[in-house]
């Protein structure tokens, strides 16, 4: 097996988390007193969410207790990402018409940020693929036999990343 550079756990949280608090800085952007400034944080606050987005989606492929499993696991993560795609906007519609400004929404969205980093931080376990029992790993597959192509086995690589070995 390659030696790797870090556990995942570490990279994944740092990269979610120090991308959120980065995100955070979103609430500053309606109180500088010139449009250069804000579009400079509002700037760092896309770069920073977008690395965090990196992290956010590699944890499906992390998670997932077999290759066959990411794109489910993917799909409810989506899904959920979804759902704040469709009220975020009608919140912050509310909040402007309630208010007359984007100070109290912007405000909203960069006191949430770094909530949803210390929940990556503290509530998020360490990052590994879940464990499925054997009954249910056996119905699920069907079948037990080993993977071969047409010269033999399968060549088999390990993930530096998830230490898992890997079958192309």
């Amino acid at each position: 097996m390659p030696k790797c550079e870090g556990p995942v756990t570490r990279v994944r949280k740092t990269a979610i988390a120090g991308g959120l608090i980065g995100g955070s800085v979103i609430m500053f952007a309606t109180l500088v007193p010139e449009a250069w400034m804000a579009l400079a944080l509002l700037s760092v606050a896309y770069s920073s969410l977008t690395v965090a987005a990196t992290g956010v989606w590699s944890l499906p492929a992390d998670v997932a207790p077999s290759s066959r499993h990411v794109g489910s696991i993917g799909g409810l993560q989506n899904f959920a990402s979804n759902l704040a795609g469709i009220f975020t906007p009608v919140l912050i519609g509310v909040l402007v018409d309630q208010t007359g400004s984007y100070v109290a929404p912007l405000a909203v969205i960069g006191l949430v940020s770094p909530a949803g980093a210390a929940n990556y931080l503290f509530v998020l376990g360490k990052v590994e693929p879940l464990q499925v029992p054997a009954s249910a790993a056996a119905s699920a597959s069907g079948t037990t036999r080993k993977r071969t192509t047409a010269g033999g086995p399968a060549v088999v690589r390990f993930s530096c990343l998830t230490k898992r070995r890997v079958v192309p």
